[in-house]
């Protein structure tokens, strides 16, 4: 507890700054003004021991990546799973998502422009 509070008091100032700058910081004129949005599900219901994958794809000039998950989200059982990745040529898994309680309730933001 003391470290963490230590951490907490040495990151407080810094950051207090950094976000002072980002408020005055405006997007350049090359920035897209209305952010692509895209839906995926799965069937519902989806089927016992089937095996889906969706790849989801945004133009290069894509940095960043929103995922949200709709709060209804849930699958049976611990077998069934959504496995996020993001990458291209080495997938690097963000996440495993199962059950009714391990769904984030807000928005993930993740580098790269391929799901």
């Amino acid at each position: 507890p003391n470290s963490a509070l230590q951490l907490l008091t040495s990151v407080r100032r810094p950051l207090a700054q950094v976000t002072r700058l980002c408020s005055t910081l405006r997007l350049p004129d090359h920035a897209p003004k209305d952010p692509v949005s895209l839906v995926v599900e799965s069937s519902h219901p989806y089927e016992v021991t089937a095996r889906d994958r969706k790849v989801v794809s945004f133009n290069a000039d894509v940095k960043w990546m929103v995922v949200s998950f709709d709060p209804r989200c849930v699958t049976v059982q611990r077998e069934d799973e959504i496995n996020l990745f993001i990458g291209d040529k080495d997938p690097v898994l963000v996440h495993t998502y199962f059950g009714k309680d391990s769904w984030p309730s807000r928005p993930i933001v993740l580098p790269g422009n391929k799901l």
